[in-house]
């Protein structure tokens, strides 16, 4: 009788620990530290996320994926993460940064960061002291470079004549449209996303190399979506 005892404490003591494991290796749980800001406001530098291949994934979820790599990059075994903006079937354009599927505002339900180019004198009489101390400026002749969000740059009261969105620093993606040789990160298509594919960008549109310059992501690259 006490045999039987002896296996259910080995067995309840073990299970959770190979569970934990077989987790693990199959991706049922991941844990993540973020080390870049582009997917700056809503999740930050050394964040911990935690993600699952168990969830089904869709339009506006947070996913972590392995990256089509740009030429000469070497990606290794690295997750990316984005959030998936359209995804097989739907049509989707960029207007000077923002973002249209299916022919409806994308962006307005999203908390987003950009790249601000603001002219010198504009930003020097409308960011406090106390402002500046909190955002990185760079300077770049006669004008300063802001990372925030556009209802940052409302509440300072400036206005679209002393601004513009910096594109991100890498060649474009094509789909070989007659027109996509005037395409940039921030005006491009319309695209129209294949079957079984998403198309990822992340929160900090002027800072993520994302689906607008490595292309779409088919749905076997997706690892797990974020759940925190």
């Amino acid at each position: 009788m006490k045999k039987p005892k002896v296996i259910t404490i080995i067995l309840v003591s073990i299970l959770p620990v190979l569970l934990l494991v077989a987790g693990r290796l199959l991706k049922w749980y991941v844990i993540y530290t973020l080390p870049t800001t582009s997917m700056d406001p809503n999740y930050k530098v050394d964040d911990i996320l935690i993600g699952s291949s168990l969830l089904s994934v869709k339009r506006g979820d947070v996913v972590s994926y392995k990256p089509n790599p740009l030429q000469g990059e070497n990606v290794g075994n690295l997750d990316y993460l984005c959030r998936i903006v359209a995804e097989g079937g739907d049509t989707l354009e960029l207007r000077n940064s923002m973002l249209y599927v299916n022919g409806k505002m994308n962006d307005d339900t999203l908390n987003l960061s950009y790249l601000f180019v603001i002219k010198n004198f504009v930003a020097h009489s409308r960011f406090t002291k106390y402002q500046t101390s909190r955002k990185i400026f760079y300077n770049m002749y006669d004008s300063l470079l802001f990372n925030g969000s556009y209802s940052e740059i409302k509440a300072l009261g400036i206005t679209s004549d002393f601004y513009r969105i910096q594109d991100v620093g890498y060649p474009i993606f094509r789909q070989n449209n007659a027109n996509d040789s005037i395409w940039t990160t921030n005006n491009m298509g319309p695209i129209v996303v294949p079957e079984n594919n998403y198309f990822l960008i992340g929160d900090n549109r002027s800072n993520s190399a994302d689906s607008r310059v490595r292309g779409f992501v088919p749905k076997e690259k997706i690892v797990a979506r974020i759940i925190n």
